[in-house]
């Protein structure tokens, strides 16, 4: 039991990070800045801030795909590994938000620094889904790429072209254009290695943490035929390009 207005801090909240933006004590976000956009009805597409800063940084708050949770991500630096974890997103926001901010106008210079952000955020998009899901994806790829060398040496055209259209999906885009949905494609690919997990799992003779890369040689030596990966692969839907899911961003541009 907790006495009254006693907090237990064991498991938080996983938005009390964004909470703690607007508070009055250890907050960035004036209480009235706060009520302004919160009761609002406007449709806001997206916003844009830019600040003065030594070395340019972006934050970015990405719409989420079919209603899903909208997402954050932080670059430090243009060729930074981006933070995604709303709490260390929010301290680091903290840090580069804290003392004499001074906003900055756009020009040629800070409008060529976002595309160049933008560019990072595509090529990095796969963070944004779950640890899971990107060991998915790595995996895939990996075992494609097997396949494609197999179906070369066997002349086997039909498994290389399906494996090849399946290992496009994860290709990034160098365009404006929609792409697969990298969360589908995740999805396609579990359930499609799904019958190998169990048969390994299985397997095992003692209880042990079963990863996904623990079936690879298992795909390799009992490749996946041509029919199940285009069955598995043939309905991915298509997801916005994440340029156009930018909701708002705040960019340190240097003078």
């Amino acid at each position: 039991m907790y006495a009254s207005g006693q907090v237990w801090d064991g498991l938080r909240d996983a938005f009390q990070p964004v909470r703690d933006l607007v508070d009055q004590k250890i907050g960035i976000v004036p209480k009235d800045v706060y009520e302004q956009v919160c009761h609002s009805k406007a449709r806001v597409v997206s916003t844009v801030s830019l600040v003065r800063s030594v070395n340019p940084w972006a934050f970015f708050a990405i719409a989420g795909i079919d209603r899903g949770a909208p997402k954050w991500l932080l670059l430090d630096h243009l060729q930074a590994k981006p933070i995604t974890h709303l709490e260390d997103v929010s301290e680091k926001l903290k840090e580069l938000l804290t003392g004499d901010i001074k906003e900055r106008q756009m020009d040629k210079e800070a409008s060529q620094l976002i595309d160049k952000f933008l560019k990072r955020v595509l090529e990095t998009e796969t963070v944004l889904l779950p640890r899971k899901k990107q060991r998915a994806l790595h995996e895939m790829n990996l075992v494609l790429d097997h396949y494609i060398k197999k179906a070369e040496l066997l002349e086997d055209r039909e498994w290389l072209e399906a494996s090849k259209e399946a290992k496009r999906m994860l290709e990034i885009p160098t365009s404006e254009e929609e792409r697969p949905d990298l969360d589908s494609v995740a999805e396609a690919w579990l359930d499609l290695i799904r019958e190998a997990w169990y048969e390994k799992l299985m397997q095992r003779r003692r209880f042990k943490p079963l990863r996904l890369k623990d079936i690879r040689r298992e795909l390799k030596n009992n490749p996946l035929s041509t029919e199940k990966i285009i069955e598995a692969f043939s309905k991915i839907p298509s997801a916005q390009p994440i340029h156009s899911r930018v909701v708002s961003a705040i960019v340190g541009v240097p003078d």
